[in-house]
């Protein structure tokens, strides 16, 4: 998660200065994720290659040339140091079993979206679950129309939340979707205060509940 703000943060650099290393930083940050965790790897670099599609087009594919250089060079030496202790095979063997047959192909850690319970429960938990997605996706659409530039930001929370929710959903996996909904909000701040307000206060209240209620972990 931190890689992957340092990543927005690195793009939103950017913007800002036009400096191409930070580009390169992005790019990085957004290898570095995908080796810690493939998911979020997989929601960073998709949002990110979208976002560079909204630079101006005289800059679009020295763009793609600086971030590709920061998102490969950290794999390359990651490959160069198993293949000289004869790993590679053994990781790409690992990472192709449990990450595409164990797990997307027979469901080894899938659950169910919302668990039995009482109906006003589910219903309950349903929308906090929802909460997340709804917000990135009114900041997509609100970037669509105000700041086409920052559509890479919104997309970072809704494809955090897309492959992040699933396999596996309970309020452990939530929370840190959760949180990252934050960046939605912060976008949606502007246009809609209230609403942007009150959920954040929200948020924040679950969030002291949580830590003095629910246990250290969640």
């Amino acid at each position: 998660i931190f890689l992957g703000l340092l990543n927005v943060w690195f793009m939103v650099k950017y913007l800002e200065t036009k400096s191409d290393r930070y580009l390169f930083l992005a790019g990085a940050t957004a290898s570095f994720v995908l080796l810690f965790k493939q998911n979020f790897g997989a929601a960073i670099f998709i949002s990110s290659t979208i976002g560079l599609f909204f630079l101006p087009s005289v800059k679009r594919l020295q763009g793609f040339m600086k971030y590709s250089s920061g998102y490969l060079i950290p794999l390359f030496f990651l490959f160069f140091y198993l293949s000289l202790n004869q790993a590679l095979g053994s990781f790409i063997f690992e990472i192709y079993n449990i990450t595409f047959v164990k797990i997307l192909k027979e469901g080894m850690l899938s659950t169910s979206f919302i668990y039995p319970d009482i109906w006003y429960r589910q219903t309950g938990r349903f929308f906090l679950y929802i909460l997340p997605l709804a917000f990135a996706s009114l900041a997509l659409l609100n970037s669509l129309k105000k700041n086409k530039k920052l559509v890479f930001v919104s997309l970072f929370s809704l494809f955090f939340y897309l492959l992040g929710i699933r396999p596996t959903t309970d309020l452990v996996h939530l929370a840190p979707l959760i949180s990252i909904s934050g960046i939605s909000l912060a976008l949606l701040y502007k246009p809609y205060k209230k609403i942007a307000f009150l959920a954040f206060s929200f948020l924040l209240i679950l969030g002291v509940y949580s830590v003095l209620n629910r246990g250290y972990y969640r």
